[in-house]
């Protein structure tokens, strides 16, 4: 007989993995902080940059979450249909 073998692959994303509603939180955390800084001032461009990229990663999120909800719909329907 033969031993199948399979390997087992573990990613630790520590403290990189957020959720959509962190990121929601923190996009509202930093419009309110902004609001109350010096247009132009470093702190005020670094939690532009910051709410800037917050955004993106959400918009990203968002956009595989819709990918993957529609694929599964397909799925679903080619298997009743």
């Amino acid at each position: 007989m033969s031993e199948v073998i399979t390997p087992i692959i573990k990613v630790d994303v520590g403290e990189s993995q957020q959720t959509v509603k962190g990121l929601k939180k923190e996009i509202t955390e930093l419009k309110d902080r902004i609001l109350n800084l010096t247009q132009g001032s470093e702190e005020y461009n670094t939690a532009v940059e910051e709410l800037q990229n917050n955004q993106r990663r959400l918009n990203e999120v968002m956009a595989l979450t819709k990918k993957e909800a529609v694929a599964i719909e397909g799925s679903y329907d080619a298997l009743v249909h």
